[in-house]
């Protein structure tokens, strides 16, 4: 029997080759009798994306049996990876539940499903693993990296298996049967249990990252804050670059953007780049003053719609505490993103 073994680094901002050579073994396997098992603890949606952007190099992984345990601790994982994992072909998913019952607190209950591995089972032997420390998340395997991270991958291309005392199918197994089905009640349960948590833990939220569909979302909603701008106005609102996206290609340099609202358009909103004090890349956006037919917006929310023409969006403004706000929020978690930003006073966004 021969083994393969290699090392795969993981540098922020660099190539990396995890999942690679498991996609060129699983392209190179015939699916009779063959099944890809993945565990996860965390799943984002912008990391379900790229894992599959590279794994689904493997030409057969669409008809391959494919079953994935993800877990739910800390309320990481987003309920709409478990949508983009549930629309696959020849899937089943479960996620790890303590107990196997969804209820307040469970969160941080224990114990801690921590595992980040992915197998090939092939006439009923493991032919290839790879385990090591990235989720699924953009920070950890995307194309580049944030994250400093490690894998290691084992192949054989025998006839004799990796596991040949069973010690990984006894764990994956007793793993399978303890977990829960992942159906659309699931996740619609997940979802509601998620945003109670995330809306008293704000820092958590911000711990999140932003995902790269921010730049095709149709709806963007964000926490003004105070706003800056002349006393009496407070008509600016702020953003970090990676929610400056949404409004179409990051530019250091001023851009007019075009509102519209409530049958009035403005045709001049400035999209200005800033350094803080701190030394911190803002874009701070001009919304339309109260004097010109604008609404208030210091300590409200708004939300942006992408129209088809570009630089134009609609925008709606609400209080904080409002009905439609909560709805916003409900929309982003189930089908979106919601997060916060960084700094002492951390304020809600979400997009879908």
């Amino acid at each position: 029997m021969s083994i393969e073994f290699q090392i795969l680094p993981v540098t922020p901002d660099q190539p990396h080759e995890l999942f690679g050579r498991f996609a060129e073994v699983l392209g190179n396997t015939s699916i009779c009798d063959a099944e890809v098992r993945a565990a996860f603890a965390y799943a984002t949606y912008s990391g379900v994306d790229e894992f599959l952007t590279i794994i689904a190099t493997a030409q057969n992984w669409q008809a391959v049996r494919k079953r994935i345990l993800v877990g739910i601790h800390n309320a990481i994982t987003e309920p709409a990876a478990l949508e983009r994992l549930r629309s696959l072909d020849q899937i089943e998913i479960r996620a790890f539940v303590p107990g196997r019952r969804l209820r307040k607190g469970i969160f941080a209950m224990k114990p801690v499903f921590h595992p980040k591995v992915i197998a090939l089972n092939a006439n009923h032997m493991l032919m290839a693993i790879q385990a090591g420390s990235s989720n699924l998340s953009a920070a950890a395997i995307g194309r580049p990296t944030a994250n400093y991270e490690m894998g290691m991958y084992i192949g054989t291309s025998g006839s004799r298996e990796l596991d040949s005392d069973s010690r990984f199918a006894a764990w994956w197994t007793k793993l399978w049967d303890a977990s829960r089905i992942v159906d659309k009640r699931f996740i619609l349960h997940y979802a509601q249990l998620r945003q109670q948590v995330l809306e008293q833990n704000p820092i958590v939220r911000a711990t999140v990252e932003t995902p790269d569909t921010i730049v095709s979302a149709r709806y963007f909603f964000l926490e003004v804050g105070a706003g800056s701008g002349p006393p009496g106005r407070r008509h600016q609102v702020e953003f970090p670059r990676e929610l400056a996206r949404f409004f179409g290609e990051v530019s250091y340099q001023r851009e007019n953007i075009i509102l519209q609202t409530a049958g009035q358009t403005w045709n001049d909103r400035p999209l200005s780049f800033k350094t803080t004090n701190y030394g911190v890349e803002i874009w701070r956006l001009g919304m339309p003053t109260q004097t010109r037919g604008g609404p208030p917006i210091a300590e409200r929310a708004i939300r942006f719609k992408r129209t088809d023409e570009p630089r134009k969006f609609e925008f709606d403004v609400t209080d904080v505490n409002s009905d439609a706000f909560g709805d916003w929020e409900q929309s982003a978690n189930l089908a979106g993103h919601i997060g916060a930003t960084h700094g002492q006073r951390p304020r809600r966004y979400g997009f879908y």
